[in-house]
């Protein structure tokens, strides 16, 4: 394998959930990272409540620090959702909460 740089780390906000999104960002500056991966759970980018304003926020916090977004990873875990449950209800609204994602 050849060396691996810090160009091709992204680090989830989701380890600093117990930070803000500015925190998160700042971290990653000052590591030398240029690329993120945005958690998509509360607090950084919770969809319930979410709205345009606060998506050009972001961008403009991250476009400020010149960094830039590889991925976006809806939380999966924590919350009730699971695509492959035998109940048809939990299931539908599983895929619906990622198509929202989406």
């Amino acid at each position: 394998m050849s060396g691996l740089s810090m160009q091709r780390v992204a680090p989830m906000s989701e380890a600093y959930v117990f930070f803000t999104f500015t925190h998160y960002l700042d971290a990653a500056v000052r590591e030398g990272l240029q690329v993120i991966d945005v958690y998509g759970g509360a607090p950084h980018l919770w969809l319930e409540g979410w709205s345009a304003d606060k998506s050009r926020r972001m961008r403009e916090q991250i476009d400020s620090r010149g960094l830039s977004v590889c991925s976006y990873t809806p939380e999966q875990v924590a919350y009730a959702e699971n695509i492959a449950a035998a109940d048809d209800d939990l299931r539908r609204a599983s895929v619906e909460y990622f198509r929202r994602h989406l």
